[in-house]
């Protein structure tokens, strides 16, 4: 169980690191979408081989790098409407896409599967660049995500549960490892939608 991994997004593990650098550089960084040329990963091979192509579907967009990446840099963030119809219809995440870059780096392709590695450079049409050095993903035993990160993505995803569910259910789990009302989380897990 101290082995597992937590993602931050819901998708494929192999593209989070890019979706980190890029997270990472947009919170460094004051820039619009409209202003980037182009945007370069560089990472190990079997992200490479997730590719950049337009995904048709949901399941196709969460095994992906290209796409959850674009997604991210237009919206700023990732769940699952930048993944269902309503992100894969986006024109501006459409457009990101075709200006996505997948560079394989050797070195990062060595070190798989013991780190999942990215780095990332986002050249702005002004020829200005904002880069990162290689980083790895938030989740990872080494880099775990904190409470307070797992209960806002448990929230997110559980939010058709209603506030007051998901709030009840999401901290109860948390404390899972602490004298809790195992009851409280039995009735929010079964009680219909």
């Amino acid at each position: 169980m101290l082995d597992q991994y937590f993602k931050p997004w819901p998708v494929c593990r192999w593209a989070q690191p890019a979706i980190e650098a890029a997270s990472r550089l947009l919170s460094e960084q004051v820039f619009e979408a409209s202003e980037i040329d182009y945007v370069e990963v560089e990472t190990f091979h079997e992200a490479v081989r997730l590719g950049v192509q337009l995904p048709m579907t949901t399941e196709a967009a969460q095994y992906a790098i290209g796409f959850p990446l674009a997604a991210y840099i237009v919206r700023g963030r990732l769940g699952a409407d930048e993944i269902d119809a309503d992100g894969l219809g986006d024109p501006a995440i459409r457009d990101m896409l075709s200006r996505i870059r997948l560079v394989e780096s050797p070195e990062f392709s060595r070190r798989f599967p013991a780190e999942r590695l990215a780095r990332l450079r986002i050249v702005l049409k002004s020829g200005q660049i904002a880069s990162c050095e290689a980083i790895t993903t938030r989740g990872d035993r080494g880099r775990p995500l904190s409470d307070a990160d797992m209960l806002a993505k448990f929230r997110s995803s559980a939010a058709v549960l209603g506030s007051e569910r998901s709030t009840t259910l999401g901290e109860n789990c948390m404390a899972v490892a602490k004298p809790c009302k195992l009851e409280l989380v039995s009735n929010c897990l079964f009680a219909p939608i």
